[in-house]
């Protein structure tokens, strides 16, 4: 069993909760909700989305579903070798669209997924690894071993996720691969040949797995998730449009950089599944983005997955988590 999955209709998610997102990455923000149907009734949601700014948006999600596929298909060759007792899972989001909307536009995409308890980040896609725990070590000879299986052409790494009684639960990992097939996270054999020149196999690794020749170090190790330079172009400061009607008529400003007042009272509003897709969100730079409303309401958000799913036969027979 390799993936996790939302198992749910509904969930729902404040204005509060959408202005003031828990975690931002290079690219994309991350909120915090709850489901309200199905089996997971009552668990945790997260949704994310873009950042204005980045260019080919539609082609990002082709990417990320891309690089899902592939995610999902090389932990479950780890699996298969049981090099480890416990479970190593990828939390599988997908795809939904806003029907209305006060925060977002009609029709704007957005990727929900569960939550993850116990958030840790075990290594990037420069070469930084944590090693403060045993947990690291598995996830260093997982990405080694990725390298090994894929016969050198990928490299799963920028591991990050949830550790639980089961074993881990991964999220947002980003794949290298010879070509830069997988978009913004993909760091090509540069990265690959950085990964290598600061791996140093453990006990998990295997002494048969092959390793590049090239092992040079092309870029700084850090924590934090690179981009690829060519892959977006630097965001415009974000503009807020407010409106307010006395006598019948509105007064409109439209203002950049971030908002001073409160937002607007909370509407409801529907969301259909339409897709699914992994997101490329690194928790990281966390910094509430305006003041919360004074009290919550009712839901403003409320995501329904309904109609055409793209992800029926995404993952063919690749086997899911039953939980």
């Amino acid at each position: 069993m390799t993936t996790r999955r939302n198992k749910s209709e509904e969930a729902e998610f404040y204005n509060d909760q959408l202005m003031d997102p828990f975690a931002e990455g290079g690219f994309r923000y991350a909120a915090e909700g709850e489901f309200v149907e199905g089996d997971r009734k009552g668990q945790k949601a997260v949704c994310k989305w873009f950042k204005k700014g980045h260019v080919h948006e539609s082609k990002f999600f082709d990417l990320d579903i891309k690089a899902m596929e592939k995610s999902v298909e090389l932990v479950k060759s780890w699996s298969d070798k049981r090099i480890i007792e416990q479970r190593i899972r990828v939390n599988v989001p997908e795809v939904w669209t806003f029907e209305k909307s006060d925060f977002f536009h009609e029709d704007t995409k957005v990727l929900v997924e569960p939550f993850i308890e116990n958030y840790k980040k075990f290594n990037s896609n420069t070469g930084w690894h944590d090693s403060s725990t045993p947990w690291p070590k598995v996830m260093q000879a997982l990405s080694h071993f990725t390298y090994h299986a894929s016969n050198g052409d990928y490299l799963l790494c920028d591991l990050q996720g949830g550790v639980d009684s089961k074993g881990v639960v991964l999220t947002d990992p980003a794949i290298l691969s010879k070509n830069s097939e997988f978009g913004l996270t993909d760091l090509g054999s540069k990265g690959i040949s950085s990964f290598f020149s600061q791996h140093k196999c453990n006990e998990f690794c295997r002494s048969h797995w092959r390793k590049p020749n090239n092992r040079a170090q092309y870029f700084s190790p850090q924590e934090g998730t690179s981009m690829s330079s060519f892959a977006t172009m630097p965001p415009p400061p974000p503009q807020f449009v407010f409106r307010s009607s006395f006598n019948n008529s509105d007064s409109v400003s439209t203002a950049s950089g971030f908002p001073t007042m409160a937002p607007p009272p909370p509407r409801q509003l529907s969301c259909s599944s339409t897709e699914s897709s992994i997101s490329a969100l690194v928790p990281r730079n966390l910094f509430p983005m305006m003041p919360p409303p004074p009290k919550r309401s009712k839901p403003s958000k409320n995501f329904s997955r309904v109609g055409y799913l793209r992800n029926v036969n995404l993952f063919g027979s690749l086997p899911s988590v039953e939980e």
